[in-house]
C-alpha cells in the first residue's frame, strides 16, 4: 500500500544518506582525506518518457506517457546521485529515482484514472582502469525496483491495482574522456536481471560534464532504462515491460 511504499522510499533514502555520511566522516577524520573524491547531485531532472505495457490481474494496459504528460500530471519526484572514489581506483555509487504520476485517459467508452508510482534505487561498486586520458570503470551492483500501478474507472466501483518490488543484479562498463578543458564525456551501459529479478534489464547513459567552477559542474545528456519483469500466473500474473528514457540535466557538487 501507499504507507509501505513511503516507508520503503524513506528507508532507501536513509540508507543512501548513511552511506554518504560514512564516507564523508571517514575522510574528515582520516589522514587519507585527500585520497577520497566525492560527487553529489542532490536533485537532477530526468525528463522521463514512459513507454510499454503492464499486466495486472490478467488485464494488459499500455503505459505510454510522454514527458509533457508526466510533467503535467506529476504528483511528486525525488532524484539524486552520489559517488565516492578512493585513490582514483575504486569507489561506490548510489542513485535513487522516485516518480509519482497520475493521469486521466480513455479505454473504449470508459474514462480511466491511471496512477504509477515507481522507485528505482541503485547501489554499485566500481573499479577504475586508467589508460592515459581514458578512464574505464568496471561496474557491478544491485538495482532495486518498486512499482505501484492503479487503474480506476471513473464513476464506477472498479479498481485494478498491484504493487511489486524486486532486486536486479547489474554489471556494466562506464567510460570517461576529457574532450576539452573543463569538458568531460561520460558513457555508461549495463545489463542485469538475468531472471533473478527482471527477466532482463538494460540501461544506457550518455553525459557531458562541464565544470566552470572548482566544486560545481553542470551535467546534461540522455538516459534510458528498460525493465522486463514478470511474476505470478493466470489471473494473478503481473508483467511490467517498459522503457523509461529522456534527457538528463543536473547540478553536480564535487569535492
Amino acid at each position: 500500500d501507499e504507507d509501505m511504499m513511503n516507508a520503503t522510499l524513506k528507508s532507501t533514502l536513509a540508507a543512501a544518506l548513511l552511506l554518504i555520511a560514512v564516507f564523508t566522516a571517514t575522510t574528515a577524520y582520516s589522514q587519507e582525506e585527500r585520497a577520497w573524491k566525492f560527487d553529489l547531485a542532490p536533485f537532477y531532472l530526468w525528463a522521463v518518457n514512459l513507454e510499454g505495457d503492464a499486466t495486472v490481474r490478467g488485464a494488459t494496459n499500455p503505459v505510454d506517457l510522454s514527458f509533457d504528460q508526466i510533467f503535467d500530471n506529476l504528483e511528486g519526484a525525488f532524484i539524486f546521485h552520489f559517488e565516492a572514489l578512493h585513490k582514483n581506483t575504486w569507489g561506490f555509487i548510489a542513485d535513487i529515482d522516485y516518480l509519482d504520476i497520475s493521469q486521466n485517459g480513455q479505454v473504449a467508452v470508459f474514462d480511466i484514472d491511471v496512477s504509477v508510482k515507481e522507485t528505482v534505487a541503485e547501489f554499485d561498486g566500481f573499479y577504475r582502469i586508467t589508460h592515459g586520458i581514458h578512464q574505464f570503470d568496471m561496474v557491478a551492483g544491485f538495482r532495486y525496483n518498486e512499482v505501484k500501478l492503479k487503474y480506476n474507472i471513473i464513476n464506477l466501483p472498479f479498481e485494478n491495482s498491484r504493487t511489486e518490488n524486486w532486486w536486479d543484479p547489474v554489471v556494466g562498463l562506464r567510460y570517461r574522456y576529457p574532450i576539452a578543458n573543463r569538458w568531460t564525456l561520460q558513457l555508461r551501459g549495463d545489463i542485469g536481471g538475468f531472471g533473478i529479478g527482471s527477466d532482463f534489464t538494460w540501461q544506457t547513459i550518455g553525459l557531458i560534464d562541464y565544470q566552470p567552477w572548482k566544486y560545481v559542474s553542470l551535467v546534461g545528456g540522455y538516459r534510458g532504462l528498460s525493465l522486463d519483469y514478470e511474476t505470478g500466473s493466470g489471473n494473478d500474473v503481473f508483467k511490467y515491460d517498459v522503457i523509461l528514457h529522456g534527457p538528463v540535466l543536473g547540478l553536480n557538487i564535487r569535492w
